[in-house]
């Protein structure tokens, strides 16, 4: 994507800051979108708009979705080239995620889909880096496909899962 920092979106829910302590959007590169048109119409589907008020989601934000026990699928769309640390982490439920077809996804980072219930992961193409702990503690996770291209797998990315 080429743009202007304000040209894209980052999804972030109203429970990505500890203590209700939300950065001010001013003063970062990236618009954040606290996203509580998700929070409150979400059911156990999630569908990752690829666009919101005409501008491209490029990121799901820092814990964003954590502790979500009524996410059993998500679908990550064309346009994010980041899941952010945590983004996912301990969604006690979360059994399936759909990348679209030709994913510009680049980055994995830190816990992003740590602690659910997955059970097969397909990375796209296009991801170079997984970070550290990012599958970890996927218990029925029992099939993992890596692109040739990844440039960096972080320590115990796939750790205390049914793949080892």
């Amino acid at each position: 994507y080429e743009g202007n920092f304000e040209d894209f979106i980052s999804i972030y829910t109203n429970r990505t800051h500890n203590n209700n302590d939300f950065m001010n959007p001013y003063e970062c590169s990236t618009l954040y979108f606290y996203a509580e048109t998700l929070e409150d119409c979400l059911d156990e589907n999630l569908v990752i708009p690829a666009t919101y008020e005409n501008k491209p989601v490029l990121e799901i934000g820092e814990y964003s979705f954590r502790d979500r026990t009524d996410i059993k699928s998500v679908v990550i769309p064309q346009s994010v080239k980041v899941v952010k640390s945590g983004a996912f982490y301990d969604c006690s439920n979360l059994e399936k995620i759909v990348f679209w077809n030709n994913s510009k996804l680049e980055e994995i980072q830190y816990d992003a889909f740590a602690k659910t219930k997955i059970q097969s992961i397909t990375i796209p193409k296009s991801v170079k880096v997984i970070g550290m702990y990012a599958f970890s503690y996927c218990e029925n996770l029992a099939s993992i496909t890596i692109p040739e291209n990844i440039t960096h797998i972080g320590g115990a990315a796939f750790s205390k899962n049914s793949c080892g």
